[in-house]
């Protein structure tokens, strides 16, 4: 077989491909072949598409222009920033959804005059494993915050702001009173419940600045951005009373919990341990006097 056979083959081959999108522009970026893969991918039958404008087509409305004035360099000289390259972006969808695709790109120079052949890949579903790897990588199992490792680096870069910036910032760190006590009577569904409950009520009354997270098995500790320690105290105090209000339905059971409060703000500290450590000294003493209680020993 010579070169020019095993090139039809290869060609004829990418247009009957049923796996990769095979779609080819002239050199007006008029689409010249749209294969059955293209058809699934981005949902237009070939007869929609032959002859129509591959930037209308395909690319997002936003990127449009800039596409259109490549596409009018690539015209004259076969290249541009995409050509020769494997590169992930986001197509257009028929639907109008962009949908996240692996593009490769090359030109074809065919008398005088430059074709773009570009194979064209869905990477939607790899997409949504990495999107959930890096929340499973970040994120509480059982309640969806945020979890210990994350807190201290989202704690890290809020002391730096506060400090570059000359801000206030505090930290208040709550242990439920009672976990243990519900664990042995209900077990640990009934104590996993608790701790759920009171992770929804405190996203539902943080503020959207603020950054919730596990800190460990009973305790949720909450970064309070821009917020002086007496202000963090009172939200403490009334998140203390609300709480007692709550009530966990589980198996029979109607369970109520309190819990126990450590409030600490940014006075001398440099570095986001000593401020860790503060606060949760504070919540120790606070389950030491009896629980139910909001401990803060910072001077305001």
């Amino acid at each position: 077989m010579n070169n020019n056979h095993l090139s039809e083959g290869i060609f004829q081959a990418l247009v009957e491909s049923d796996l990769d999108a095979f779609v080819v522009a002239d050199e007006d970026s008029k689409i010249i072949v749209w294969n059955t893969a293209a058809e699934t991918l981005f949902g237009y039958p070939s007869e929609h598409v032959i002859g129509q404008k591959l930037h209308t087509i395909l690319v997002p409305e936003d990127s449009r222009d800039r596409a259109i004035n490549a596409y009018a360099h690539f015209k004259g000289t076969g290249a541009g920033p995409f050509v020769n390259s494997v590169v992930e972006i986001d197509a257009l969808h028929r639907s109008g959804e962009l949908i996240p695709v692996s593009l490769s790109l090359t030109a074809i120079e065919i008398d005088n005059k430059w074709y773009s052949q570009a194979i064209v890949r869905s990477i939607g579903r790899r997409k949504e494993i990495e999107s959930e790897m890096r929340r499973l990588a970040t994120r509480d199992a059982m309640t969806g915050i945020y979890n210990r490792e994350v807190m201290f680096a989202h704690g890290k870069r809020e002391i730096s702001r506060a400090i570059r910036y000359g801000n206030s910032f505090s930290l208040i760190l709550v242990d439920i009173d009672q976990l243990n006590e519900i664990n042995e009577k209900w077990g640990h569904f009934a104590g996993d419940e608790v701790i759920k409950s009171l992770t929804n009520f405190m996203l539902e009354n943080c503020r959207h600045s603020d950054v919730v997270g596990r800190f460990s098995s009973e305790e949720i500790l909450i970064l309070l951005p821009e917020t002086d320690v007496s202000m963090a105290f009172m939200v403490a105090e009334k998140w203390r009373m609300s709480v007692k209000s709550l009530e966990v339905k589980t198996d029979g059971a109607h369970i109520k919990f309190n819990c126990s409060f450590g409030v600490s703000g940014l006075a001398n500290e440099d570095r986001f341990e000593p401020l860790l450590k503060k606060v949760e000294s504070n919540l120790l003493q606070a389950k030491t006097a009896g629980g139910d209680r909001v401990i803060c020993n910072d001077e305001y």
